[in-house]
C-alpha cells in the first residue's frame, strides 16, 4: 500500500496499492522553482584583472519563467560567494547585468538568481580561484647556448610545454 502523511497531526491515508512491489524508498523532489517564477540566469561570467579580489560578475537575466512562458519587467538578484551574499540589485528580464563584487581570495563558489512576485529561480553556480595564486613549478628545464651564444630555455609547464628564446651576449 502507499500513504500519505498527514505532517500536522501524523495520520496516514491510503492513497493506492503497489501490489507485490517492495519498495525501499521513495521520494519526490520539488521543483526548482514555481512555474511562474523566473528560469535561471544564462550566460554567467566573471573578470577579474590579475590578484585584485574586486571584480565584476555578468549575467543575462531569463526572459522566459521557469515554466516555459513568456517574463518580462523587473527582477531582483542576489549573488552570493561560498554562500555569503555580495551583490543584490534589480535587472529587466533578458537584459545583461554587471555587478562589481569583491570577493575573499582562494576558491569561490558563486551563484546568482533571480526573483520575482512569484518566486525565486533556481541557482546558476560557477566556481573561480580568485586573488594571488602561485604556480606549479616548471619541470624538465633545459637550457642550450648554440655557436652563435642564442640561447634556448625549454621547460615542462603543469598543463603544456614552453619555449623562450633568450639571446646571450
Amino acid at each position: 500500500m502507499l500513504y500519505t502523511v498527514d505532517l500536522a497531526d501524523g495520520h496516514l491515508t491510503q492513497v493506492g496499492a503497489l501490489g507485490n512491489t517492495n519498495v525501499m524508498a521513495l521520494t519526490i523532489p520539488a521543483p526548482k522553482a514555481a512555474d511562474k517564477a523566473p528560469a535561471a540566469v544564462s550566460a554567467l561570467s566573471y573578470e577579474f584583472t590579475g590578484a585584485s579580489l574586486t571584480g565584476k560578475i555578468k549575467f543575462r537575466a531569463p526572459d522566459e519563467t521557469f515554466g516555459g512562458k513568456s517574463l518580462n519587467g523587473t527582477l531582483d538578484y542576489s549573488i552570493t560567494s561560498n554562500k555569503n551574499e555580495v551583490a543584490v540589485g534589480t535587472v529587466q528580464a533578458g537584459d545583461m547585468c554587471e555587478a562589481t563584487v569583491t570577493l575573499p581570495e582562494g576558491i569561490n563558489k558563486i551563484a546568482v538568481t533571480v526573483s520575482n512576485e512569484i518566486g525565486r529561480s533556481p541557482k546558476k553556480k560557477q566556481e573561480a580561484y580568485i586573488g594571488f595564486d602561485t604556480p606549479l613549478p616548471a619541470k624538465n628545464v633545459r637550457l642550450n647556448i648554440d655557436a652563435a651564444n642564442h640561447a634556448t630555455l625549454n621547460w615542462t609547464a603543469p598543463t603544456k610545454e614552453c619555449t623562450m628564446v633568450i639571446s646571450v651576449r
